[in-house]
């Protein structure tokens, strides 16, 4: 009896990791899917409109598709599901601080749709910080349905966010690394082996499903003059010092709409228009 209980409380857990790191990377295939479906779609009426109406009407849908979809998107992560506005890993940190890891089940779907139309439309949005939060909103619903503790349930949420990263960059390591130092917090290494295997399992899910499971291509590189270095490390101060400019930008922009009397379930659409004229004069 005490064996078996041993082999339950050491396999079990090890168990639901791998589910977890397979619902994620099936997650991280659907997401990009759909991303690519949608692009398709717009592009589809875009050239149709283009074929049959006048180059007035084309560049005012070019103009206004981002728009429409923030219109469409605003009041439903304003009024339906106001956790899924943002980028999508403080969410996940704030949900395991605040929560005990939970996360509302309606995330998966509706983080994976809004984000996906986003990006299809336009939007200056990534995807790597939405999978996150699909694949922690994986890991919660996962362990309610098994009716795990609250202890078990952050590690869920952690594996899941580790496998939706390691799966969207075939990379476990990166996923891992990721959870380890980013959402882990004050839960136990031991449990390190459970995102390990999750990492993995998303992995392998997500390459059997892609032709070309590679993300980035790194080309050949040979140092010619070590005089390159110092631009290396220009370069370096100024990518950071703008990366700092992008996050006070962010930060802040809020308080702008804010001052501008422009309604919360609007700023997407707002946004959104920005983002069109500025494609329309300078698409590239």
């Amino acid at each position: 009896m005490r064996f078996s209980r041993h082999f339950y409380d050491l396999f079990y857990p090890l168990l639901i990791a791998v589910v977890i790191g397979a619902l994620a990377g099936l997650g991280a295939v659907v997401f990009r899917w759909l991303i690519a479906f949608l692009i398709q779609n717009f592009q589809f009426i875009a050239v149709t409109l283009a074929d049959h109406s006048s180059d007035f009407t084309a560049s005012v849908w070019f103009i206004l598709l981002p728009a429409l979809a923030g219109l469409v998107i605003g009041p439903i992560i304003t009024f339906w599901a106001p956790e899924v506005r943002g980028p999508g890993v403080p969410e996940v940190m704030e949900a395991l601080a605040l929560r005990g890891g939970h996360i509302r089940h309606r995330v998966t779907l509706i983080k994976s749709f809004v984000t996906a139309t986003l990006i299809a439309a336009g939007a200056s949005v990534g995807r790597e910080g939405p999978i996150v939060q699909i694949g922690s909103s994986i890991g919660s619903t996962l362990s309610h349905l098994l009716k795990l503790d609250r202890q078990k349930r952050r590690i869920a949420v952690v594996c899941g966010a580790a496998a939706g990263i390691a799966a969207t960059f075939q990379a476990p390591m990166a996923g891992t690394l990721f959870a380890v130092e980013i959402l882990l917090f004050d839960l136990e290494t031991a449990f390190l082996s459970h995102i390990v295997i999750a990492s993995v399992t998303g992995t392998l899910v997500a390459r059997s499903c892609w032709d070309d499971p590679a993300i980035f291509h790194i080309p050949s590189f040979s140092l010619v003059h070590t005089g390159e270095l110092a631009m290396y490390l220009g370069l370096g101060i100024a990518a950071g010092l703008l990366g700092v400019l992008l996050m006070a930008a962010i930060t802040n922009l809020p308080g702008v709409f804010k001052r501008l009397n422009i309604p919360f379930w609007l700023t997407p659409a707002a946004g959104g228009l920005l983002v069109g004229l500025i494609g329309y004069f300078r698409p590239e």
